[in-house]
C-alpha cells in the first residue's frame, strides 16, 4: 500500500531519517552496497524492500549457515554450472552469435545473429539484463513502456581482487581474512582459501563507488592500494602476495555491471509492470525478473524455470 511513498525516495534517504547513529548509518551504507553493489542514494527505497522480499532480511543475505546467501562455494569455480549445464545440451549450443534483431508476430519469430545464423520458432526467451536486451532490435518495435524502463535499469558496480599468498598467514594470527571498512578502497573482504591447497586467498570486494573509481585506476595503483589496506588490517605479511588478480564487470561485453540492475526512484511504480511481462512470442528471464532471490544464481534459475513453464503453457494450450 506505501509503495508510491516509498518509491519516491532513495534508500540512502530514508536511512538519513530514521536519527541513526553515524557508525549505525555507516555500517548499513556499507552492508548495502554490498548487496545492491551502487550507493543507496541510486536505488529507490521500495527497491531495497524489493531486494528483502526476495532474498531475506540482512541475516539471509549474509548468513554462511544453511540457506543463507554466503552458505556455498563451488569446487573449481561457479563456472562449472553453466559448463556442466552445456555439456547436457552441446548439440544445440550455438556459441560465438549474439543476437542483433528478433522479428517477432504472434506466434512466430525470427532471431538473427552476427555473422549470418538466422533461427525460427514459436517462442523466444530473452535472458540478458533489461539494460543489453534493450540493445536488441526489435521488428515490430517494443511497446515504449518496455523501452523507457530499460532505459532506467542500469547495471551495478562490482569487482573483485584476489590476493594469493603462500600460506594463510593470518590463522596463526587468530584472525579470520574478514574485514569491514568505511575507509577502502575495499569495503569488505573474505578467506576464500581452497580446500586441499595450502595457499592463503584473500578476496576483497570493491562495489558502487569503490568499483567506478579503483576500476579506472591503472592496474598498479589499485593493487598498490588494496595492498596496503590489508596491510593495515593484517600486518606486513599481506604486502608479499605471489600473485594478485582482478577483474570489474563493467568491462565486461556481456555484462557491462554487476551483480543486477537496480530501480531508481519512481522505475518500479512508473514501469515495473513491463519487466516480465511477455509481448507477444517475446518472454523475459534472467536474474533480474525473478521474484526468489533476485540478482543470484538462484534466481537466474527460478526465473529460467518460471519463463520455460509459461512458454509450455501457452504452446500445449
Amino acid at each position: 500500500p506505501a509503495a508510491a511513498e516509498w518509491d519516491s525516495v532513495t534508500a540512502g534517504a530514508w536511512y538519513d531519517g530514521q536519527g541513526l547513529s553515524p557508525v549505525a548509518r555507516t555500517l548499513l551504507e556499507i552492508c548495502t552496497v554490498g548487496i545492491l553493489a551502487v550507493p543507496t542514494v541510486e536505488v529507490s527505497f521500495l527497491h531495497l524492500l524489493f531486494t528483502i522480499q526476495t532474498c531475506g532480511v540482512t541475516s539471509e543475505l549474509f548468513a554462511e549457515s544453511e540457506g543463507g546467501a554466503q552458505t556455498t562455494r563451488f569446487v573449481g569455480g561457479t563456472g562449472e554450472i553453466p559448463r556442466r549445464l552445456a555439456d547436457l545440451v552441446a548439440e544445440h549450443l550455438v556459441l560465438q552469435a549474439p543476437v542483433q534483431l528478433i522479428e517477432h508476430g504472434a506466434d512466430q519469430v525470427t532471431v538473427t545473429c552476427r555473422g549470418g545464423l538466422v533461427a525460427r520458432g514459436r517462442r523466444v526467451i530473452v535472458t540478458l539484463s533489461p539494460t543489453l536486451a534493450g540493445r536488441i532490435m526489435y521488428d515490430p518495435p517494443l511497446p515504449g513502456v518496455r523501452d523507457q524502463l530499460t532505459q532506467r535499469l542500469p547495471n551495478a558496480s562490482a569487482m573483485k581482487a584476489f590476493f594469493i599468498y603462500d600460506e594463510p598467514f593470518w590463522r596463526a594470527d587468530g584472525l579470520n581474512g574478514q574485514l569491514i571498512s568505511d575507509v577502502g578502497p575495499a569495503r569488505m573482504s573474505n578467506d576464500t582459501c581452497l580446500p586441499g591447497d595450502d595457499h592463503g586467498v584473500i578476496l576483497l570486494f570493491l562495489e558502487g563507488e569503490q568499483a567506478r573509481t579503483y576500476g579506472r585506476l591503472p592496474h598498479d595503483e589499485r593493487r598498490a592500494a588494496l595492498t596496503a589496506e590489508l596491510v593495515r588490517h593484517f600486518g606486513d605479511k599481506a604486502a608479499r602476495p605471489e600473485c594478485y588478480v582482478d577483474g570489474e564487470w563493467a568491462d565486461r561485453q556481456w555484462t557491462r555491471g554487476c551483480y543486477n540492475a537496480n530501480c531508481g526512484p519512481l522505475v518500479w511504480t512508473t514501469f515495473g509492470q513491463a519487466l516480465a511481462a511477455p509481448i507477444g512470442a517475446i518472454h523475459w528471464a534472467g536474474t533480474d525478473t525473478a521474484t526468489q532471490w533476485s540478482a543470484y544464481m538462484e534466481g537466474a534459475v527460478e526465473a529460467g524455470e518460471r519463463a520455460a513453464r509459461a512458454v509450455i503453457a501457452e504452446l500445449t494450450a
